[in-house]
């Protein structure tokens, strides 16, 4: 009778430092995902400085492809350029800036450029 309490006893506690053991591994697991999540959804940082500047411009659109739908923009009617200097045919970049206000090239913020 003493040993069946004992029993019950031990197993009780063992039972309960295991979810405790649980409830710390699970807490510090979310504790890092949320500590690192602004990192995750910061923009990358160039290697070097002229690796942005390649994005910068833009103005040869003679033979540029819609990097959305990748069909040439001057193939299709309506085209729209960003203030960054990209074109993409202006039903591809309107779905687009539905999900994402963000040129999808270059990850500036998505402005219409005022020509």
């Amino acid at each position: 009778m003493v040993l069946q309490g004992v029993f019950t006893f031990a197993s009780s506690l063992a039972l309960g430092v295991v979810a405790l053991v649980g409830i710390y591994y699970t807490y510090n697991y979310y504790r890092n995902q949320w500590e690192e999540e602004p990192f995750r959804r910061s923009r990358p940082v160039p290697t070097n400085p002229t690796s942005s500047k390649r994005w910068e411009s833009c103005d040869d659109t003679s033979d540029s492809n819609c990097t959305i739908c990748l069909i040439s923009v001057n193939d299709e009617g309506a085209k729209t350029k960003l203030v960054c200097g990209h074109l993409f045919h202006k039903r591809c970049i309107n779905g687009w800036l539905q999900h994402s206000k963000f040129c999808p090239n270059c990850r500036e913020p998505a402005r219409f450029a005022t020509e």
